[in-house]
């Protein structure tokens, strides 16, 4: 973990529900994950000559399919 994250980390989750700027925080990071999962997944279906996919979850079972990541993978990051 980056010491910038670490800094602004919670130390427990009482002090994640109280701190709405914490919530905020954590909120944008895991959106940030989420969408460089999918522009990297994208990207991987691209480099696999597959014709561009119209959501996420199609993106995910592309991947799935060929063999990059696994189903319980794909079945993850689609409920995101």
């Amino acid at each position: 973990m980056r010491s910038s994250y670490r800094r602004k980390a919670p130390a427990n989750a009482d002090d994640l529900i109280g701190g709405i700027d914490l919530q905020d925080i954590v909120a944008l990071n895991l959106s940030s994950a989420v969408q460089l999962s999918v522009d990297i997944s994208a990207h991987v279906v691209s480099c696999l000559g597959l014709s561009a996919l119209n959501t996420m979850a199609m993106v995910f079972n592309a991947i799935d399919q060929a063999n990059i990541i696994d189903v319980i993978t794909a079945n993850s990051l689609k409920k995101q």
